[in-house]
């Protein structure tokens, strides 16, 4: 049994002994996984964090998809229980995890809109649509935002082209 397999486990158990077989292994992303069907996301997005900045990740590596699929899932549990301030940090985790996913930054976008960080949401949302310039839902978006903040002209132009890429079937 490795050493810090070990020392692990003497953390985590009260007792001395001699045991019967290694102890396990667990990933991150199974942890992860386990906390968020607890329905425990808050505890979720932290255990990812943590990992984040002990750098068990990056952007570019295997493990970022499911790993950013799990932050986008709590961010949407935590969005949906309205404890934005955590929706937003799970949000931005999954950005960071996949900066070329046009849903995660749109996810984000919402929630930073719903929070008044005008700001914030217009950069998010301006992020989607470099990544998918015909994204109508995130021209839509940003064009009412920019109208309600008193750039009525840049909001109708935004508005104007959502209108102009909307797809048919909407």
């Amino acid at each position: 049994e490795s050493g810090a397999a070990e020392k692990r486990r003497l953390r985590a158990t009260p007792f001395q002994g001699r045991w019967l077989a290694p102890a396990p292994v667990f990933s991150t992303m199974g942890l992860a996984r386990a906390w968020l069907d607890a329905g425990q996301p808050r505890v979720a997005v932290d255990l990812l964090q943590r990992a984040e900045a002990r750098g068990e990740w990056s952007s570019d590596s295997a493990s970022a998809r499911p790993i950013s699929r799990a932050s986008a899932e709590a961010a949407r549990l935590l969005y949906e229980a309205g404890d934005l301030p955590h929706a937003i940090e799970a949000a931005n985790l999954t950005s960071r995890l996949r900066p070329d996913w046009a849903k995660g930054h749109f996810n984000r976008a919402t929630m930073l809109d719903a929070a008044g960080l005008v700001e914030e949401a217009e950069a998010a949302y301006t992020q989607v649509l470099d990544l998918r310039a015909r994204h109508w839902q995130a021209l839509a978006n940003r064009g009412w935002l920019r109208g309600r903040n008193g750039r009525k002209a840049e909001g109708l132009a935004d508005l104007q082209n959502a209108l102009s890429v909307l797809p048919k079937a909407v």
